[in-house]
């Protein structure tokens, strides 16, 4: 027999036994070999055939998945019968036939195996043989709707092709059916054939509904305020044995600012209406560049779509670009007169991976920006954190052309995360300190600070301490104890972190300043005290 029970192997290199128990077929000259075909080609099968070296062993031939296919496996064994009246014995063939077996990313699907054996005279496969599989759909218990190609598939002469039949199915709609297995073969004239059924669920695959082309949803920045979006999730396999689907917000990095209020997905079949299973809506606020969104469905019985399908949440800061064009001579176009051919809008900018920084996208100037002489506008969507140039080429009368840029760095809103504080959980991300008031830590308490966003590049900041009594030891990322009123943070985006421990009472300003060369782009403080933590002596 063949262990045909449902097995989900991640690939690319797992092995599945396929063990034959007959006794029949353990002799001294038995060949155990597995012969698969994909009808395409696109998978490879390593073939191994074992001699078997006593009647007692099991056979066994060990398959390796190196990509993804569906397969028709066929296990055949064949030993020499005894000495006949010619002086030499007949080679008699059996097969043991799987159901389709699907192999996808990161599972293995096998159906129950239908074992053609039926002892040696029952089964003799010669150069004249034919063994053909075909599929037949059955009306479902539940009622599902499968269509399966009416085409038969024969691999002619399994000994001397090494190639098993193999039959395409096309799923047309989701449900569960029956699936009929017919393989059939021809003993001396006499068509033979078994058969077995399977009951098959059918999904469709899980997918996020986004414009076509597109994989990251993109949310402009508007200070101080939460942006929502709601996200739909299309396919899986609706049913009530089905789990709860669930969706999920996965940060970068721990401690970005990003806040999820609410949880659940949108959930359709097919293009259906869908149901609601909960509100997608989740509340994101401004402070780092990207999280990724993953949802995964999971479907009843024994097809399961439980591979996560992720996309890529961008929060992006919009920059609406105004250029007021002036001729050589000084004067200024009004009416956006004289422009020939237009403006053509170029971002010019990478980042150390090669990644693109920015996209341009020319905007219509809205009537008054047009009387103020204005004509044209162009909305940068930056993508990722670095340095992005934006350049217009406007193209004046007669082959005359003009050049407009603008540079910037690109960079997430200042946000400082501050830890371990007696009246702050474990991890406080907030882009302006002032908002958490005053600041208690107990004295012997240290208090860890880390400065995320600000410029990808050329950042030169400083952490600043101004205190009333020195009462406050400093370590940089790198645990060095430092001294005086200023430390000097690292370029490296990862260390921009410090340690303060308070060693006596006092009060006292954290500050903190990003700055770009000699100029500041944020800053911001909070007043903090070290207190003894209150006792009573008796």
């Amino acid at each position: 027999t063949i262990d045909g029970r449902e097995e989900h192997v991640p690939l690319p290199a797992q092995y599945y036994t396929f063990v034959s128990e007959d006794p029949a077929v353990a002799t001294v000259d038995t060949l155990l070999g597995i012969v698969a075909s994909t009808g395409k080609g696109s998978a490879e099968i390593y073939l191994e055939d074992l001699r078997v070296r006593s009647s007692q062993e099991r056979e066994s031939t060990t398959v390796e998945v190196v990509d993804p296919a569906m397969v028709h496996l066929t296990v055949q064994a064949s030993e020499l019968t005894p000495t006949g009246q010619q002086g030499y014995g007949e080679r008699v063939t059996y097969v043991a036939s799987s159901d389709i077996v699907y192999l996808t990313v990161g599972k293995m699907y096998l159906l129950t195996p239908t074992v053609m054996d039926e002892r040696a005279n029952h089964l003799r496969v010669t150069n004249e043989s034919m063994v053909g599989i075909e599929h037949h759909t059955l009306a479902g218990e539940e009622g599902g709707a499968v269509v399966w190609t009416a085409r038969r598939v024969y691999a002619r002469d399994v000994l001397r092709t090494g190639q098993a039949g193999l039959t395409e199915a096309e799923v047309t709609s989701p449900g569960s059916v029956h699936l009929r297995l017919v393989a059939h073969w021809w003993d001396h004239g006499r068509r033979k054939e078994i058969e077995s059924l399977r009951l098959v669920q059918t999904c469709w695959p899980v997918q996020f509904l986004l414009p076509p082309g597109t994989t990251q949803l993109r949310l402009p920045w508007i200070e101080g305020r939460p942006q929502t979006f709601a996200l739909r999730v299309q396919g899986g396999c609706m049913d009530e044995a089905s789990p709860t689907p669930s969706f999920t917000v996965e940060l970068p990095e721990p401690g970005a600012c990003l806040a999820v209020t609410a949880t659940g997905l949108v959930l359709t079949i097919g293009e259906g209406e869908g149901t609601l299973v909960s509100s997608a809506h989740r509340d994101l606020y401004p402070g780092h560049n990207s999280a990724t969104i993953s949802a995964q469905v999971t479907a009843p019985h024994s097809v399961a779509q439980d591979q996560p399908w992720s996309v890529e949440l961008s929060l992006q800061q919009a920059r609406r670009l105004k250029l007021t064009f002036l001729t050589p001579e000084g004067f200024k176009y009004h009416n956006c007169s004289g422009l020939g051919a237009g403006v053509r809008w170029i971002a010019v900018g990478e980042t150390e991976l090669g990644d693109q920084v920015a996209e341009v996208f020319a905007v219509l100037a809205t009537p008054e920006e047009a009387a103020e002489g204005v004509c044209a506008v162009a909305e940068v969507m930056p993508l990722r954190m670095g340095n992005v140039r934006v350049e217009a080429e406007i193209l004046v009368g007669h082959n005359r052309t003009l050049h407009a840029a603008w540079s910037a760095v690109v960079f997430s809103p200042l946000c400082v995360e501050l830890a371990h504080l007696a009246n702050l959980s474990d991890t406080s991300c907030a882009a302006d300190l002032s908002q958490l008031d005053h600041l208690t830590a107990a004295v012997g308490q240290t208090l860890h600070v880390v400065i995320r966003g600000g410029p990808w590049v050329g950042f030169n900041g400083l952490l600043g301490l101004k205190k009333s009594h020195d009462v406050v030891r400093g370590f940089n990322s790198k645990g060095a104890e430092v001294s005086g009123t200023e430390i000097m943070i690292e370029q490296d985006m990862e260390a921009r972190t410090a340690s303060f421990t308070c060693l006596g009472m006092a009060n006292y300003t954290l500050a903190f300043i990003v700055a770009a060369g000699d100029k500041t782009l944020a800053s911001t403080g909070v007043r903090m005290a070290c207190d003894v933590p209150a006792r009573i002596v008796l």
